[in-house]
């Protein structure tokens, strides 16, 4: 019974996971918001062409497709500069998510962007 009991409480206390989303894509559309004087730091938007994985239920702009990321962090910006560059060039990038859309709360937040061919 103990076991149960200890068992249950490990699952109640233990944080929830968000799902994280992936994709993979050429670069579509692109946002700057300036976030407004009293609504925070800037945000950048971005869109991709490809399929969307496991997009959590806060993403729901266009899709899931659309990904968001604030400019307040070093992080940030430089996701923003690997994702200009990538559309400069014509290159298909691969995200994957925080699961969560603390950016934008219509657009998930990468936690990684890798650029490809």
């Amino acid at each position: 019974m103990m076991k149960i009991f200890v068992a249950a409480l490990a699952v109640v206390i233990l944080p929830v996971q968000a799902v994280a989303g992936t994709a993979a894509g050429y670069i579509t559309g692109l946002m700057a918001h300036s976030g407004g004087e009293d609504s925070g730091p800037g945000v950048f938007m971005f869109t991709l062409d490809g399929d969307r994985n496991n997009a959590p239920s806060c993403s729901t702009e266009n899709g899931g497709k659309d990904w968001a990321m604030s400019l307040e962090s070093e992080a940030g910006r430089a996701m923003y500069a690997l994702v200009l560059s990538a559309h400069a060039q014509g290159k298909r990038i691969y995200v994957t998510g925080t699961g969560h859309c603390n950016s934008w709360g219509d657009r998930e937040q990468p936690e990684w962007i890798s650029v490809g061919q």
